[in-house]
């Protein structure tokens, strides 16, 4: 369950915008919309043009990353929000599953090829990598019974680490966390 969400430097939003679902106020008037604290039902309202279409595409953007599915949007060149020079765009995912805490971040670049990714679960740095295939953490042995070997240069392919351990990791402790 999806509990936190940031992006900045995306396409419209050049600021951090935080999409915080466990902010739950006063929701007396409708708690079927709220499940352990958490919203579960939410609506994004506004005019042509406001960046809600944009929001959904940067909230879908891991699932590219780690199932390489598309979901219906086509690649363009418009990926990075285009009133500063920046290099990269910053996404974070803070889930929830099945009580187990996973916080997910990555930069991407103007092509939308990843530059850095960090994967914790439950406060547990499990690796912290960047392009250049250089690992700042690599904790993935203590997740994966130690059966995986990563390359930290797959990244610089392109490729996400988080979907190479998803799709070689069938039955161990990342597979049922993250999947």
């Amino acid at each position: 369950m999806l509990l936190r969400f940031s992006v900045e430097g995306y396409r419209g939003f050049s600021d951090k915008l935080t999409f915080d679902l466990t902010k739950t106020r006063d929701y007396t008037y409708n708690t079927k919309a709220i499940n352990r604290r958490v919203v579960k039902d939410a609506l994004v309202y506004g005019r042509n043009g406001m960046g809600k279409t944009n929001l959904g595409k940067a909230m879908l953007d891991a699932r590219y990353n780690v199932a390489r599915e598309t979901l219906g949007f086509r690649a363009d060149s418009a990926f990075l929000n285009a009133d500063e020079e920046r290099k990269a765009a910053r996404f974070s995912y803070l889930c929830d599953f099945d009580g187990s805490r996973v916080l997910y971040e990555y930069t991407k670049n103007a092509r939308g090829v990843i530059r850095t990714e960090h994967l914790e679960v439950d406060d547990q740095v499990v690796y912290d990598v960047d392009a250049s295939g250089s690992w700042a953490k690599n904790n993935l042995s203590r997740f994966t019974s130690g059966s995986l070997v990563v390359d930290g240069k797959d990244l610089y392919l392109g490729l996400s680490v988080l979907s190479y351990v998803c799709t070689n990791t069938p039955g161990q402790l990342l597979g049922p966390i993250l999947r």
